[in-house]
C-alpha cells in the first residue's frame, strides 16, 4: 500500500477530532517522527490533508476534499474502473 493512501486512511479513521500528528517543535522529534513528518508533508503538499490545529504541542490533520476523492478512488482498482467505464458506456448508448 502506498504511503499517501495509508495516511489518508489513518486520517479518515481519526474522524472529526483529526489525526494526531507529530510534535510541532522539530527539535523534539525522534527519528521515526522525522520520517513521518516527511510523509505527512508530502500529503499536505499534494493537497490530500491539511493541518487545522496545534494542540498540546502536536499538529492535527484532517482530509481535504481531494483527499476524500483520492481515498475513494484509490481503493477501487483498475479492474473496477474498467467495469465502471463499461457501465457508463452502456448507459450512454441507451440514452
Amino acid at each position: 500500500m502506498n504511503q499517501r493512501l495509508q495516511i489518508c486512511q489513518e486520517v479518515e479513521t481519526a474522524g472529526e477530532a483529526g489525526l494526531k500528528g507529530i510534535t510541532a517543535n522539530p527539535r523534539f522529534r525522534s527519528i521515526s517522527q522525522r520520517a513521518k513528518a516527511v510523509i505527512l508533508q508530502d500529503a499536505v503538499d499534494e493537497g490530500l490533508i491539511e493541518g487545522f490545529r496545534i494542540l498540546q504541542a502536536h499538529h492535527y490533520f484532517r482530509l481535504t476534499e481531494a483527499g476524500r476523492f483520492y481515498l475513494q478512488t484509490a481503493i477501487t482498482g483498475p479492474k473496477a474502473h474498467s467495469i465502471l467505464d463499461e457501465i457508463e458506456a452502456e448507459m450512454a448508448g441507451e440514452a
